[in-house]
């Protein structure tokens, strides 16, 4: 790696550093409720010293799925020890650091594999200013792991002929089972990918070889034997995100090999073609899916077009423009990937296809919640994939720019020849401009979504002191998933629909509301906020006993205890 190189990767995780610790200064807490039961298990294992599939430090069904999935609590519990930090106040550092090293991991394997500077710098700071990549690296996620390691499992087993890469890349997928589960079917999605457009690349120029076959698949795809091994033992499959996203039973195996299939062909039939233009650029996959989505999100506006699901606003829609322009040039770059000769393609294609697959899948199993939270939680993973595509679009258009000149005949008859090598200075700073203006959407999350992500410090002081009384606690499902988990309180979390509805809440000693609730609703995700008459939530406060008050104006929480 050249000196520039190596300053512009430390200078990418730099920058990309500084952005995901930025929800730091909103909250000390997790950016997100996924945190908590993740920061109340590693405090469990610092307590115990050890990690058992049997030992909870209370009961819940987010601590049990949690516990299964320990790679990311074990990791925070190190992290915890070797920084002298509490485990609430180490998440959102180490969150953000292995985000930026993700942003590391894919500059350098783009450098790597296209040997053009701006290329992986393009690819590199697309991740790192997108708004998606930003909030997924602040917030505290088990996938977070999965993000550097799945580029870097599928390069080294995309780079298999080295023995030693073979070796790693099996050993990498050995991990996935206890980091997390999507992120295990995605990566061995990839790993199939690569398999089977190598082994179809093999034939048709007749270098197959059966050994090598067996080779390949036993320390690639058959691993996932490993997982489903694990996951079966642990119980994991047993639950209702096992049920949701383990492709277990006869139908969504079929639907979901179908669809994979299809486009391992279609990766396959591109490895192995010959480098001729035969289509326009516009026909990418990498084209494709910004005008599917695009065309999703504005339907979406209109009707839902997952049922059950809020609509998409105005808002998240502006924010997406800079973004799809951005993948407008990774059209380009996919272009170019497609009709290129890199040894590196099927590791390229695959990193695009293998996501888009799942997505495919989801959309086929029907436009429901589960489909809508799997194309939600997939899109993560093929920002990897659209990254290199974007990064090679900017490559592609400064080196285009470099070597064009544009000829002009003044009024005398005399030529002169313009020179656009230095256009590669407003061109990467236009590029720079466009992934500024999608960075925002990290830190916009209740404006665009309408869901909350911040956990604010007098919230959580509030949750603490509910936690110290006993009977059941009724509030919103937010609150609720913090509230079981990590201060072991028996919740109901639909207290908003209750109080909307004139529903039955005789089952609830304690209640955790907030005055907000009136004015943008008690969150209930993936529904629409639902949003309570002031009249009932004044009510409920006058005809209970209130042992706790914080806030002013809309930010105000009351803690009231069963009259």
């Amino acid at each position: 790696m050249r000196r520039m190189d190596l300053f512009a990767s430390l200078s990418l995780f730099m920058l990309a550093i500084s952005l995901r610790l930025i929800p730091l200064t909103f909250s000390s807490q997790p950016y997100n409720i996924d945190g908590f039961p993740l920061v109340r298990l590693s405090e469990h294992y610092l307590a115990e010293g050890v990690w058992s599939l049997n030992s909870l430090p209370g009961s819940g069904y987010l601590l049990e799925y949690n516990n299964k999935l320990p790679a990311f609590p074990l990791l925070l519990a190190m992290f915890s020890s070797l920084t002298g930090l509490e485990p609430m106040k180490a998440i959102g550092i180490m969150v953000a650091l292995i985000s930026s090293i993700t942003i590391v991991a894919v500059h350098s394997i783009t450098l790597r594999i296209t040997r053009s500077s701006y290329a992986a710098l393009g690819a590199g700071l697309f991740l790192a200013f997108s708004g998606i990549s930003v909030y997924l690296g602040a917030a505290a996620m088990k996938q977070v792991i999965a993000f550097p390691l799945i580029p870097l499992t599928a390069y080294l087993y995309a780079t298999r002929a080295d023995s030693r890469n073979r070796i790693l890349a099996a050993l990498l997928l050995l991990t996935f089972p206890v980091i997390h589960h999507l992120s295990t079917l995605i990566v061995f999605l990839i790993i199939g990918m690569i398999f089977i457009a190598d082994q179809v690349k093999a034939y048709s120029i007749q270098e197959f070889c059966l050994k090598k076959l067996v080779l390949d698949l036993l320390l690639g795809p058959a691993l996932l034997l490993v997982s489903i091994a694990y996951y079966n033992f642990s119980g994991m499959l047993d639950l209702n995100i096992g049920k949701l996203y383990s492709p277990m039973s006869p139908n969504t195996v079929a639907l979901l090999g179908s669809v994979f299939f299809l486009f391992s062909m279609i990766a396959a039939r591109a490895v192995v073609a010959r480098s001729t233009r035969t289509r326009s650029p516009l026909l990418t996959p990498v084209f494709i899916v910004p005008i599917i989505g695009a065309g999703v999100l504005l339907l979406n506006m209109e009707m839902k077009m997952f049922s059950g699901t809020i609509l998409t606003s105005a808002s998240l829609v502006r924010s997406m423009i800079p973004y799809f322009l951005l993948l407008a040039l990774g059209a380009i770059g996919g272009d170019i990937l497609a009709f290129s000769s890199s040894r590196h393609r099927s590791f390229m294609l695959a990193m695009i296809f293998a996501p888009l697959s799942l997505m495919v899948y989801a959309l086929a199993k029907g436009l429901d919640i589960p489909s809508f939270d799997l194309i939600y939680r997939t899109f993560g993973f093929l920002e990897l994939g659209l990254a290199l595509c974007v990064g090679i679009g900017l490559g592609h258009m400064i080196a285009w720019l470099s070597r064009t000149r544009l000829v002009a005949d003044t009024p005398g008859g005399s030529t002169i020849v313009f020179r656009l090598r230095k256009m590669w200075i407003p061109t990467l700073a236009l590029f720079c401009g466009l992934c500024i203006f999608i960075t925002p959407m990290a830190f916009s999350m209740e404006e665009l979504t309408g869901f909350k992500t911040v956990t604010t410090d007098q919230e959580f002081s509030a949750l603490e002191f509910a936690g110290s009384l006993n009977g059941t606690l009724c509030t919103d499902q937010p609150f609720s998933h913090i509230a079981a988990p990590y201060f072991g309180s028996d919740t109901i979390g639909t207290l908003p629909l209750y109080l909307r509805d004139n529903g039955n809440i005789s089952s609830c000693e304690t209640f955790l509301i907030m005055n907000d609730w009136v004015r943008t609703g008690g969150q209930l995700y993936p529904f629409d906020p639902i949003k309570v008459p002031a009249a009932k939530l004044n009510g409920l406060v006058n005809s209970n006993n209130l042992v706790y008050h914080s806030g002013s104006g809309y930010d105000q929480i009351f803690l009231l205890l069963e009259d």
